[in-house]
């Protein structure tokens, strides 16, 4: 449970913001790189294709940086949640099956 709790610890306000400010120092330059190329490629010279990738890479790479960091945690807070749940499920089995095989029969 407790690292269920940590989980959920990440998702306060300051959690998300480091979440989704490591995801706009990634994602940034990533699209940059990959913007440059596409325009190079279109045909344009180095110093246009330079030129044309800072917008896409200014408004792209916040965006999807910062969502593609954030939908990782959240599957990771998942996962500890769907393995807590199915602990809490086979406690709550084990201590029905031993209650029933203590409790006297009644006819």
């Amino acid at each position: 449970m407790k690292a269920a709790h940590e989980a959920r610890d990440l998702l306060s306000d300051d959690g998300l913001y480091k979440l989704i400010a490591a995801g706009m120092i990634a994602g940034t330059p990533i699209l940059f790189v990959v913007a440059v190329l596409i325009s190079y490629l279109s045909g344009v010279g180095v110093g246009n294709a330079l030129a044309i990738a800072v917008i896409p890479a200014m408004f792209g790479g916040v965006t999807f940086g910062g969502f593609v960091v954030l939908m990782g945690h959240l599957q990771r807070e998942d996962q500890v949640d769907a393995a807590a749940r199915a602990t809490r499920r086979a406690l709550t089995i084990a201590t029905r099956d031993a209650t029933a095989a203590r409790a006297p029969a009644i006819a």
